[in-house]
């Protein structure tokens, strides 16, 4: 059976999907056995977060689970108490649903996708950074980017697919807690399609 999924909010509700199956998800994937070669970014520049990103969706197929786990969390503000957050369109919100996803869950959904994607391409917009003020963040910078994703995940042999579906995502980034010459994506928003 195919289910055709359009629009923004079918990104969205791919990954919140994503995240209440998550339990099947494994931390590795023993096919992958090659050395991953891919050259990671090394998050001293603030587009090594978007970089990065970039090639996780690029390398899906051939980087074990655990390395994109590891380098996408890299890239997510890790300080306890205070870490990433992704706020979700208020538009995508449903009661009683917290308006937000956490670390955890960010990084649940995207692995869930990575592992279970028959077909994976992401489009990320080039764009700017300007210097944000931010309480408790001397130095946060933010980007808005559009987010371009076709896919085909099968999900217990029910596929679902996106294509070319748009998404608008501010990136707030801040040098990361434990490493300053690192950064990292202390807050993403999902804004409306441009």
């Amino acid at each position: 059976m195919k289910n055709k999924l359009s629009g923004r909010l079918a990104s969205l509700l791919l990954v919140i999907f994503a995240l209440s199956l998550f339990s099947g998800c494994t931390a590795d994937d023993p096919v992958k056995t090659e050395e991953d070669l891919t050259d990671w970014p090394d998050l001293t520049e603030k587009e090594d977060v978007i970089e990065t990103i970039r090639l996780c969706y690029e390398n899906y197929k051939t980087a074990t689970m655990s390395d994109l786990e590891t380098h996408y969390r890299d890239i997510l503000y890790q300080e306890e108490g205070n870490e990433y957050v992704f706020w979700l369109h208020p538009d995508d919100v449903e009661t009683g649903q917290e308006p937000f996803m956490s670390l955890t869950e960010d990084v649940a959904g995207s692995m869930y996708i990575w592992e279970h994607a028959n077909a994976l391409a992401l489009y990320l917009s080039p764009g700017i950074w300007i210097p944000v003020e931010i309480e408790g963040c001397d130095d946060c910078f933010t980007t808005s980017r559009t987010y371009t994703i076709t896919t085909s995940i099968d999900h217990h042999g029910e596929i679902f697919e996106l294509t070319g579906v748009n998404m608008t995502v501010e990136f707030i980034v801040r040098p990361q807690h434990d490493d300053p010459t690192k950064w990292a994506i202390y807050i993403a928003y999902d804004r409306a399609a441009q």
